[in-house]
Parts: structure tokens; C-alpha cells; sequence
């Protein structure tokens, strides 16, 4: 990155394809929420109510709070991003509202068309979970307007009882959220500008592992996401002397699911390669 916060490739492949993010979608979250507090619509310590057409499925300790339960913004920014906890990310989706979030995401540089109207963590466990693929089917036959009337007439009252898990590889190119990897670089850019301390907060709580020398990168920040054949690991890192890195895979297979494990040791290595590489530079 450079002084200016703008993202200057260093090596790259395919940085302009936009592909599945699976729970990095959460640093646009954190993005609009930080943003939103900047404004004065609410802030760090108020309080979420964690009510039962809230809760969502996969990662995270939220959903199993008592229903009505209360967390303040602060704690529910902190488990999105370092447990990827899902019900906190739809918690703060709905208090900053849908609309903010495809705001920041926009202005921050992802554009793809498929990122409207921007889905919880809820709707996606129902519209691929849920009696798939009829929901699926239906809601990506509609336009915008009719997929927002969609999410908040059908699935909305979807039990979340209804919701089968899957282990193949299920509408990757239709049923996500998307950037490019470029896009992404962007994101932790503009989160990087924000002047919050608590955004360095969230995202440093965890390095997935990555482990980086500390007497040569003090801050790094790190947010992931994974579905069947979705891993992605995305970080930012700053050395001693001030200058900051993105170093972000994304390991895509639409049809054919992959050693979950496997891929993100090995793209673990090419992170940490990478680090190393551009140290100099």
C-alpha cells in the first residue's frame, strides 16, 4: 500500500475477478458500522438485542446466547471478525442498516451486480439450505426489488429448522458475496484509513496461524471465509519502520468440494512466502 492508502500491486493473478468471499463480506460489515458510528447514528457500546429472527447458523457462540439476550456493538464487531461469528454479522448488518452496507461496499470498490441486495448470514443458510434449491431458484429469478421483497416475505419466516447443511459446492457464481481480489486489497485499505481504533481492534484479535515475526510485523490484521469449495484468507500487516502489506487467496472449485485443512495450510505457506518477499520492497 502506499502512503496514501491506495493498493499498488506487487504481484498479482487475476486481481480484477471478482470471486466468492464466503465471511470476508465481514470487513464491508465493519466498514459501514465503523462509518455509521463516525456519523453519530449509534456507537461502539450500544446495545444489540439478539432476538430469534436474528440468529443464524455455522461459526460463532451468539446464536447460542438466551433469546433477547444483549451484546453492545463493540463485543459483536469483535466476534465477527475474529470467531467469523454469523449472527453478530447480521446483528450489525441490521443495525446499520442493509442499505449502508451496500453503500460502503460500493464506494469502497466492490460493484458486482450480485451483491444486491446484500444477504445475511440467515438468508444464505436458508436460500441454500433450506428445501434447496426452491428458494434458491425463485429468489434468483427476480430483480432487485422483487429479491428484497423476497428476503423479506418468504425467507425471513424460514425456520432456521428447515436448514440442511451441504458439503458440495452449492451456487458459488450465483449465491454469495463477491470481490476481486483487488477489491479486497481496497477494503483493507479504506479500513486501515478509518480513524477507530477499535477497527485495528476486531480485525488483529487473530492471525489464523499465520504467525509472522512480531519484531518485524507488530500489526496484522486477518479476516477469512469458507463455504465447500470457498477458502479465502485475507491480511494486512505493517512492518517496525511503517509500511503496510495485503496479501489475500482465494481458493475457488464451484464443483467440486476440496481438504478444507489442506488448502488453507497451503495457502497459509504462500501467505507467509509472500510476507516475506515483499519486506524489502
Amino acid at each position: 500500500m502506499t502512503e496514501d492508502g491506495a493498493c499498488r500491486p506487487v504481484h498479482s493473478v487475476a486481481p480484477g475477478t471478482a470471486r466468492p468471499l464466503g465471511s470476508m463480506f465481514k470487513l464491508y460489515v465493519l466498514g459501514a458500522v465503523a462509518e455509521r458510528i463516525a456519523s453519530g447514528a449509534f456507537g461502539w457500546d450500544t446495545r444489540l438485542t439478539i432476538t430469534p429472527e436474528l440468529k443464524s447458523l455455522g461459526s460463532g457462540e451468539l446464536q447460542n446466547r438466551p433469546d433477547n439476550s444483549k451484546v453492545s456493538v463493540l463485543e459483536a464487531a469483535k466476534l465477527m471478525i475474529s470467531i467469523s461469528d454469523n449472527t453478530a454479522a447480521d446483528l450489525l448488518i441490521h443495525r446499520a442498516g442493509r442499505a449502508n452496507v451496500e453503500r460502503t461496499a460500493r464506494a469502497w470498490g466492490a460493484r458486482d451486480r450480485r451483491d444486491t441486495p446484500w444477504l445475511t448470514t440467515r438468508e444464505m443458510f436458508v436460500l441454500k439450505g433450506a428445501g434447496y434449491p426452491r428458494h434458491a431458484r425463485k429468489y434468483l429469478s427476480l430483480g432487485t426489488a422483487g429479491k428484497r421483497a423476497y428476503l423479506d416475505r418468504v425467507v425471513a419466516k424460514v425456520p432456521l429448522s428447515r436448514v440442511a447443511g451441504w458439503t458440495a459446492p452449492r451456487e458459488l457464481d450465483t449465491l454469495e458475496w463477491y470481490a476481486s481480489p483487488a477489491q479486497v486489497c481496497q477494503a483493507f485499505a479504506r479500513l486501515s484509513r478509518l480513524p477507530d481504533k477499535h477497527v485495528g481492534e476486531a480485525l488483529s484479535i487473530s492471525d489464523a496461524g499465520l504467525a509472522l515475526d512480531k519484531t518485524q510485523w507488530p500489526s496484522v490484521w486477518f479476516k477469512g471465509g469458507s463455504e465447500p469449495g470457498v477458502s479465502d484468507l485475507g491480511y494486512l500487516a505493517r512492518t517496525a519502520d511503517g509500511k503496510s502489506f495485503v496479501v489475500t487467496t482465494l481458493a475457488i472449485d464451484p464443483k467440486t468440494p476440496f481438504d478444507q485443512a489442506r488448502a488453507v495450510s497451503e495457502q497459509l505457506g504462500l501467505t507467509r512466502g509472500a510476507f516475506t518477499l515483499v519486506k524489502g520492497s
